[in-house]
């Protein structure tokens, strides 16, 4: 069964954007820091399993 995991490690979210083929640098985890600062609260999961 698929389970929903929150990542809070930024290499782990990084390493899991770069795992995809097709992926942009607004995926990364520096990004969301980024959008943090104009009031954006950046919540990032992961789907694992089958």
């Amino acid at each position: 069964m698929p389970e929903l995991l929150e990542i809070q490690e930024p290499e782990a979210w990084n390493r899991l954007v770069a795992a995809f083929p097709i992926t942009s640098a607004l995926q990364s985890w520096g990004w969301g820091e980024v959008k943090r600062l104009s009031g954006w609260k950046p919540v990032r999961f992961a789907v694992y399993g089958e």
